[in-house]
């Protein structure tokens, strides 16, 4: 698997506003009160005028010292409730968004999740969400409030002097066209610091999964070099994005500045000659000091915004894949046990084996399309038998499997089960009729018992005693201290192979399903096992139709017909003894064991 390229896709502001509308109601008080803030912050240079002109008149202060004071504690107060309700606002608007990116993965085809690496969307789902937080509870209420201060601060600054005022907006002009230039520089750098992090997060998340396979190779070294590598391109993409922001306080700092000279050498002036009261020059300087935080805040604001589209557009890319037809509730109940409804124009049966065909099935994985897996394949699996599938690796068997459990769609041909085209069976109602034991018997983290009931959480104490029997798993769940309960690792890293493809195994009779696909079961167990195992597969006879791509002979002599594939198609069928006379493939890899 590779990385998946960056994406280039740009997010409009209304998609990022709608992104906010289940929250619109909270989200407007937040507004309301950040414009009543920003007003009682405007109102304060104005008594701070008052003050100094009555100072000016040797007048008495009265109470305007506590009106100040109580300005000061409203402002306090309101913006405490305001960052309350917008930081509440962004945990749950973030929240339905990761709620909906992991049931969205969860439904994705495997193709799909073949074209991202793990990391990449564990980064999406966290990081890039994160940033998006960070622009609805913060940064939304300093734009809001930032505006409504910037734009009453420049009214008021009207009102006392329209010369100073048109000389300020003037000094800051500049810092305005600069934060125009580097707009769409920040947007792409964020971009570019939000892939190399996601590709990071994809190594690291890769190595820390084999780090036993790193370490017995000695590829330690190695794998700090990758690393390294991919730490250089964060660090190159951070650096690029710190110097675009970087820009941006400079030149909102030396335009204030630069305004304040001028004003107090102008203004100083007009006092002088009596055109301007020393309280309105002190009230227009506070609020040339108030645009400096409006200002800042703003091209913060800004700043986080554009990294919040480009955190839009890498999750958007995920919700935009399309899912299989599966209804995932992420807080729904565990299902109550259900019986898997009879397949359309199955013949009636008094076991569960259902009959299983392929019919000029062609398929080619979605990302070698110039390779043709499966070529025109037909292939018959009677009710209630077991077949085995033999060949050489890459000839198919394993593919003939996934295809069964529609993890991948064919390109052309059909393949029925019971009789129905498996194309026309709901997802959910075709995987319950199958029970899946995949070539490298994948587990989840957890205990044995979590593992043995993940295909059916309702299984009985009964149903579990009776999976661990024909697994030959009792009596080493029996040794175990803490028996059922005890915990096997990430990926099973805590248990043998062997171990681990008798849990899958286990995990797979557990459903009951009337179709047993076994992808190389027999790979990692000891004779003992593998005997125990055979004997099992025997009692399945008639009540399930087992499928299994084998390798080891004495698996296969068991089976009721054994299909050779190779080449993208059944070459030869039959039992193990006319195989041997009738075909010459069948004999090279019986007499050689070579059976992938």
């Amino acid at each position: 698997m590779t990385s998946h390229p960056p994406t280039s896709r740009e997010v409009s502001v209304t998609r990022f506003f709608a992104l906010m509308k289940p929250a619109a109601g909270t989200i407007a008080a937040a507004t309301l009160l950040s414009v009543i803030a920003a007003a009682v912050s405007l109102v304060q240079p104005l008594v701070v005028r008052d003050a100094f002109d009555r100072f000016e008149r040797s007048e008495s202060l009265g109470g305007l010292v506590p009106v100040i004071v109580v300005l000061f504690v409203l402002e306090a107060a309101l913006g405490a409730l305001l960052t309350y309700l917008l930081g509440r606002s962004g945990e749950r608007i973030v929240f339905a968004l990761r709620r909906t990116m992991v049931g969205r993965l969860l439904r994705w085809p495997v193709a799909s999740h073949e074209r991202f690496e793990v990391g990449d969307l564990i980064s999406r789902v966290n990081a890039d969400t994160g940033a998006i937080r960070g622009a609805i509870a913060t940064s939304l209420s300093e734009f809001v409030s930032g505006i409504v201060v910037f734009v009453g601060a420049v009214v008021l600054m009207l009102f006392i002097s329209p010369l100073l005022l048109l000389v300020t907006l003037a000094c800051l002009a500049g810092a305005v066209v600069i934060l125009l230039l580097v707009a769409t520089g920040i947007m792409l750098a964020t971009m570019q610091s939000q892939t190399a992090l996601g590709r990071l997060s994809a190594g690291l998340e890769s190595i820390l999964r084999g780090v036993r396979t790193v370490k017995l190779n000695n590829a330690e070294p190695r794998e700090a070099q990758r690393l390294g590598e991919s730490l250089d391109q964060t660090l190159s993409a951070g650096v690029r994005l710190a110097k675009l922001e970087a820009m941006l306080s400079p030149a909102t700092t030396v335009a204030v500045q630069v305004a304040l000279i001028v004003v107090l050498w102008i203004g100083g002036a007009r006092v002088a000659t009596g055109e301007l009261s020393l309280g309105d020059l002190i009230a227009f300087l506070l609020y040339l000091l108030y645009l400096v935080f409006p200002m800042a805040s703003m091209f913060s604001s800004f700043t986080s915004f554009q990294a919040a589209r480009a955190a839009l557009a890498r999750v958007d890319e995920v919700l935009d894949i399309e899912t299989e037809a599966i209804d995932v509730e992420l807080d729904a109940p565990l299902p109550t046990p259900r019986v898997v409804p009879p397949l359309e124009r199955s013949p009636d049966r008094d076991g569960l084996g259902v009959e299983v065909v392929l019919r000029g099935v062609s398929f080619s994985y979605p990302r070698r399309r110039t390779v043709r897996v499966l070529d025109g394949l037909d292939l018959h699996v009677p009710r209630g038998s077991c077949v085995a599938l033999v060949g050489q690796s890459g000839g198919g068997k394993s593919t003939i499997l996934t295809l069964l459990a529609r993890l991948y769609d064919v390109d052309s041909g059909e393949i029925t089960i019971g009789g129905t085209d498996i194309s026309q069976l709901p997802l959910p109602q075709l995987r319950g009729l199958i029970g899946f034991v995949e070539q490298d018997s994948p587990v989840m983290s957890g205990s044995i018992e979590d593992n043995l009931r993940y295909g059916a959480p309702n299984a009985t104490d009964v149903d579990m005693r009776d999976a661990l029997e024909k697994t030959n798993l009792s009596d080493f769940v029996r040794d175990l201290p803490d028996g059922l309960e005890t915990q096997i690792g990430t990926g099973g890293v805590l248990v043998s192979g062997g171990l681990r493809q008798r849990i899958a195994i286990a995990r797979a009779l557990l459903r009951k399903t009337p179709l047993l696909l076994l992808d190389e079961i027999t790979a990692n167990m000891d004779g003992e096992n593998e005997g125990h195992l055979n004997t099992t597969l025997e009692r399945l006879r008639g009540d399930h139709t087992v499928i299994m791509a084998a390798h080891r002979l004495s698996t296969m002599r068991r089976a009721d017909e054994i299909h050779v594939v190779a080449r993208g198609e059944v070459l030869a069928s039959g039992r193990h003894e006319d195989l041997l006379k009738e075909s010459l493939e069948y004999r090279l890899l019986a007499t050689s064991q070579i059976f992938d």
